[in-house]
């Protein structure tokens, strides 16, 4: 019931935001506040203040005036600034955005002597400024056909002493390559100290965010190189594309970095930036929050925006020019498909949910203010200011991915915490397992071991005595549980077979046991390793076929470690039994507690080979590196 009822209102609050859009976009321009009327501005009615020269503004076509003086004529266009020339009629016909033509407004109010500055942003692709017929700013070559055209993208200020109480100021423009032409925004007029500020102050805030968004772009770019992620991958696509937009927009610092960067890519890349950080954005929250975004339209807006922006890059820049509305609403579409989404996901209490919403809207909002300010519906001292929803946004992003990163971070360290528990768990039991193996003397084995002492009482009691005295120190050997560590030298173990060996062959005489021992230097390996092989090679093997049996227990030296081996030639084991000796239920438990034993201290646990009827080998290798 909930989600019928917060799906509407998400609905309504977008289709509001969206209706709120189009009228601010269909407002007629007012002329509340703009100080040029019919071609003339009072500037002492606004001094003191950095005035926008808006508003009514002289238009002549197909002229390129140093000084028109009072010689206007029916010829002029009234062109309302900031705005483009493209639909107003000359001669009865709409003007498309190439040509040429010189604009025209008269200054009033000015006081002798005084130094006054211009702040001029983008107006067409060519300029040139003249105060009184005298040129005090050119962007590019103004031209009146394509020969000696030459387009440039920067913004200037001048500087110009007044001569009397009105001047002239007069500007040309052409252009033959964008789709628009005229004076897209005004010029401020200022005391030279006011414009001076006025252009730093544009200057720091890009240079700012340039440095800014680079930080974060090479930052990420280092973190995704370690850890390869997707995320970490897009948001430095989106740094990228914030960069790009300022170094080609606003102050232009590209071209003050490189003055002959081609003017064509300028344009390119100041559409690029902004259509590929958008759906890229929408992107980044798709896999944010992939419950809550439909993927396919998701998608298709993605690719929508990815497809432009390739556009951009392949198309010349006097046909993609032409379609500036299309992508600004393919941008809208982005931005409102992303808040749309990102409601649903605050709704559902996703984490940083909130966070990011606020940035996107933020982001619209300032979006939205650039749109205007680029169709001449406002003034901006700060020309564009998107970069700075840009900033808020991948600030909030990079705080929720260095969350995720600390949480990762934490969930890690628990797993490693709890897999080192589990490791002294299973160190405990394996040491536990041990002193049940050193303690696990079989009742029959003791009481034959008895019975043999007893008869040998009587018929030679010397040797009785020696078998005491054997048993005995096997029994201590077996019953020792203070000292449960992972090596013990190999004489010790040795001796504990010997001890075994002995009360055997007082049980069986016709066994045999040899010994061949060619290790060098005494070294370290588990406890109860060789005896329960030699044991079971005894009562498993020699005992189980008849006649005598022979069991030998070979300790080499090789290149890379210590080779044992226990070989005996009984009853051996069968195929069957032998592929399945370690994964059987009944698997003896001693054999697979030593190859578990020498996997998990080596890598490497017993090798058995047998033939049945001629008995059975087998072999382990304690490794250099595991010798102590």
């Amino acid at each position: 019931m909930k989600s019928r009822i917060r799906r509407p209102l998400l609905l309504g609050f977008l289709l509001l935001v969206a209706a709120g859009f189009g009228c601010l976009l269909l407002l007629p321009k007012l002329n509340v506040d703009q100080p040029v009327r019919q071609g003339k501005a009072d500037y002492a009615m606004q001094a003191g203040w950095v005035v926008a020269l808006s508003g009514d503004w002289e238009l002549y076509y197909n002229r390129l005036e140093t000084r028109i003086g009072e010689d206007a004529d029916e010829q002029k266009i009234d062109a309302r600034i900031p705005g483009v020339w493209n639909g107003l009629l000359y001669q009865g016909k709409p003007l498309d955005g190439f040509g040429f033509g010189t604009y025209r407004v008269r200054i009033e109010g000015l006081t002798p002597g005084t130094q006054y500055g211009l702040y001029i942003p983008l107006l067409s692709v060519s300029y040139r400024v003249l105060i009184d017929g005298i040129a005090v700013a050119q962007n590019g070559s103004v031209s009146n056909s394509t020969t000696g055209f030459v387009p440039s993208f920067l913004p200037q200020t001048a500087v110009f002493t007044a001569t009397g109480s009105e001047a002239e100021l007069c500007v040309q423009t052409s252009n033959y390559i964008y789709a628009r032409n005229g004076m897209w925004h005004s010029i401020y007029l200022g005391t030279k100290d006011q414009i001076v500020a006025m252009n730093r102050t544009v200057l720091y805030k890009d240079v700012f965010f340039l440095g800014a968004f680079l930080t974060l772009a090479i930052y990420y770019a280092s973190t995704y190189a370690l850890r390869r992620e997707k995320q970490s991958l897009l948001f430095v696509l989106l740094c990228v594309g914030a960069a790009m937009r300022i170094l080609v927009n606003g102050d232009r610092v590209i071209v003050r970095l490189i003055p002959s960067f081609p003017f064509e890519w300028i344009v390119r890349f100041d559409y690029w930036a902004i259509l590929l950080f958008y759906p890229i954005m929408l992107y980044l929250m798709t896999r944010r929050f992939p419950e809550e975004f439909s993927k396919p339209f998701a998608y298709a807006v993605f690719g929508l925006g990815f497809t432009w922006s390739v556009l951009v890059l392949v198309l010349p820049v006097s046909v993609f020019t032409k379609y500036v509305v299309a992508a600004e609403a393919l941008l809208f579409l982005n931005i409102l498909s992303t808040l749309f989404m990102l409601s649903r996901a605050l709704l559902r209490g996703r984490k940083s949910a909130a966070a990011m919403l606020t940035s996107v809207l933020l982001l619209l909002v300032l979006t939205l203010h650039d749109t205007l300010y680029q169709m001449g519906r406002i003034d901006s001292t700060q020309g564009e200011i998107a970069a700075y929803g840009f900033f808020v946004f991948l600030l909030l992003e990079s705080f929720a991915i260095s969350r995720d990163y600390a949480e990762s971070f934490r969930s890690v360290k628990e797993l490693s915490t709890q897999l080192l528990e589990s490791e002294a768990l299973k160190d405990r039991i394996r040491k536990t397992e041990m002193a049940f193996l050193q303690s696990q003397i079989k009742p029959h084995f003791l009481y034959n071991t008895l019975s043999v002492i007893d008869e040998y009482c009587l018929v030679d009691p010397p040797k009785a005595s020696r078998l005491i005295n054997t048993l005995a120190q096997y029994l201590r050997q077996s019953f020792v549980f203070d000292n449960l560590e992972d090596g013990i030298p190999i004489e010790k173990e040795l001796s504990h077979v010997r001890s075994y060996v002995e009360i055997e062959q007082a049980r069986f005489t016709n066994l045999t046991v040899e010994y061949k021992l060619d290790y060098g230097a005494s070294f370290l390996l588990p406890p109860l390793t060789i005896q329960p092989l030699v044991e079971n090679a005894i009562r498993h093997g020699v005992r189980k076929k008849a006649g005598a049996g022979t069991v030998l227990v070979c300790i080499r030296q090789a290149a890379d470690g210590i080779d044992v081996t226990v070989s005996d030639n009984g009853a051996g084991i069968p195929l069957d039994k032998l592929e399945t000796l370690f994964t059987e239920p009944t698997a003896s438990v001693g054999l697979v507690n030593i190859h578990n034993r020498l996997l998990h201290q080596y890598g490497r646990g017993l090798t058995i080979a047998s033939v049945e009827g001629e008995g059975t080998t087998v072999e382990f290798r304690i490794p250099k590196q595991g010798r102590g």
